[in-house]
Formats: structure tokens, sequence, C-alpha cells
């Protein structure tokens, strides 16, 4: 996932990153009662059958959009986490938005250090070690350690298999309960 000319990433790309699945597979097996149960009671209270769909439709999408936010903040969560392990930070790009779409990402000390955190982790799953952060950059070759972190960003959904944690999205189903 080169990156290279933005230090950006929405959140469509943090799902793909990290592999998890996306609010459209998550909603598709949603099975909700909602709808049914306050069409019914609006009858029940001698409403119209208009009426009594509109508070249903309503219902639904108020409980549909709160289980999106917990949703998105719990991949949100995940993927700060994953970020953090590897000296990285994700910001939100506009301040105040409830969930946000697009994050900046920078490195917390330097991207040399989040070079070196990416390739302990590629070290931890590859058959192969790097030894070096000058080793890890010929390897590209890349021109700097930010190119080398922007190039090796997918390797940080490895981060729970090689120290205890199972993946990302079980990281985003144990958020949930």
């Amino acid at each position: 996932m080169a990156k290279t000319a933005s230090n950006t990433i929405n959140t469509d790309e943090i799902f793909e990153l990290l592999r998890v699945r996306t609010w459209d597979d998550v909603s598709e097996n949603w099975d909700s009662e909602t709808y049914g149960a306050v069409y019914r009671e609006a009858i029940r209270d001698g409403e119209t059958e208009e009426k009594a769909e509109k508070a249903a439709m309503k219902a639904e999408q108020e409980e549909q959009d709160d289980r999106y936010r917990e949703y998105h903040d719990c991949v949100e969560r995940v993927a700060e986490e994953l970020f953090a392990e590897h000296r990285l930070k994700l910001t939100p790009k506009h301040s105040g938005e409830r969930t946000p779409y697009e994050y900046e990402i920078e490195p917390k000390k330097d991207w040399k250090d989040a070079a070196l955190a990416i390739m302990n982790t590629i070290n931890g799953v590859g058959m192969f070690e790097i030894n070096s952060l000058k080793e890890f950059l010929e390897y590209g070759p890349y021109r700097s350690a930010k190119e080398a972190v922007f190039e090796h960003l997918g390797q940080i959904r490895h981060w729970p298999e090689v120290y205890g944690g199972g993946s990302p999205q079980q990281m985003v189903e144990r958020c949930l309960r």
C-alpha cells in the first residue's frame, strides 16, 4: 500500500489495510426486529399505517446509525492501537467529526522509529530477518524511512499474530462485546 504522495488514509483504506469486514459486509447480515416492533406498537396505539411506517423507518435508521458508529469506533480503536504499536498516530483530518472518514498518518517520534517498528513486525512474520534500518531501506530500495513505512504499512495488521491477540478482525469483535 504505497501512499508516498500523501500522509492521509480514509476509513475504506483502513478496512482494507487491516483486512477487517466492511460496514456493508457487517450490515448485510444484520437482522433487526426494530421496524416490525415499532410498526406494531404504533398501530396498536391507533396510528395510521403511513405514520406507523414512518416511525418504524425512523427507528430502524436510528438503530442502524448507532450500530454503524459503534462498529466504526471499534475499527478506529483497533487501527489506532496497531498504528501506535508501530510508532505512528492517526489524527482525524477534520476535527470535531463524530465518525471521521479521513486521517493523517504521522510518526510519534520520527519516520526512522516507525520504520524500525514495522521492520520488527515484518521480522516476526517473515521467513527472513532484516537486521538494521540501513538494510531495510536498501531492501526497497527506499529513499527514506517514510517511504519504507508507507510501502509496508499493510504489515501492521500482522502485529497481533506476532505478539499475541489473533487478528485485527478478532480485535474488532472483542471491542464490540
